[in-house]
């Protein structure tokens, strides 16, 4: 509708996080009128001054100004960055707009930056509120994605009343094979599978995980076709996790495809 050359989405951060992003300079009409790349000393919006007008990283370009804007950076003595030389350049010689970000999800604006795993942490932990910050199934904000084609979730008793599945504030996708476990405050990726006894608590465990008998894994991201071993422990000593996984500064354990504890020719077989 303005006919710009680049429409960008923004949205407003709380000044003290704005030196995270880009920071957008608009004017009354959401023209963008300068963009400075995560500023030391972010410039308030014009209209708050406890906010910045940041950019979300989505942009809408027309091809033939994004292809010359390349071109002419490519022969030019710069960093050749784009939010450090290119759009800067784009701002003072095209159309650029903003987009002030809203949607119509029941509960409001919703908008993360999963740059760190502590964020990325924290977005996942979002799903689980109640009412959740993100509503994955408000249908007025449906999620255009590629479905998986897997069957449903299976969960199993062992066969003791004593070892009964427990689920608290939990997501769990489809095709994942739970017996008598317990999990609380966490996002199961497709295709895992958690044995009896497991513990399973804040955490993010992604797919095609195996998790042993009686293990207990807390504050934790588990990354892709990892095999936790029966009765292993995670993110209940600090000094052992920092030995065999990363430990982010916030105590976030990430468990990736480390040889002692997953084998690349692991094979599960669900009885």
């Amino acid at each position: 509708a303005t006919g710009a050359a680049v429409p960008n989405g923004g949205v407003e951060v709380p000044l003290r996080q704005a030196c995270r992003f880009g920071v957008l300079d608009v004017d009354p009409r959401g023209r963008v009128t300068g963009f400075e790349e995560k500023p030391a000393s972010p410039k308030p919006a014009s209209y708050r001054a406890n906010v910045a007008y940041a950019s979300m990283g989505i942009y809408v370009f027309d091809y033939q100004v994004l292809k010359r804007a390349c071109c002419e950076d490519a022969v030019r003595t710069s960093s050749h960055d784009f939010g450090k030389d290119i759009l800067p350049r784009l701002v003072e010689s095209n159309r650029v707009y903003a987009y002030n970000f809203t949607n119509d999800c029941e509960l409001g604006d919703y908008w993360r930056d999963v740059g760190t795993l502590a964020a990325y942490w924290d977005a996942h932990m979002d799903l689980l509120r109640r009412p959740p910050d993100f509503n994955l199934y408000d249908k007025n904000w449906p999620i255009r994605t590629l479905p998986m084609t897997l069957p449903p979730g299976r969960f199993w008793c062992p066969g003791d009343r004593d070892q009964s599945n427990n689920f608290v504030d939990t997501l769990i996708s489809p095709c994942c094979e739970i017996g008598g476990a317990t999990i609380e405050r966490s996002v199961l990726s497709p295709e895992v599978c958690v044995e009896p006894g497991a513990h399973i608590e804040d955490s993010i465990i992604l797919h095609s995980t195996h998790v042993g008998k009686g293990a207990r894994i807390r504050r934790a991201i588990v990354e892709k076709h990892v095999v936790i071993p029966d009765g292993v422990e995670i993110g209940y000593d600090p000094e052992e996790d920092a030995r065999h996984y990363q430990v982010t500064p916030e105590g976030i354990v990430v468990v990736d495809q480390n040889p002692a504890f997953s084998f690349a020719d692991h094979h599960v077989e669900y009885v």
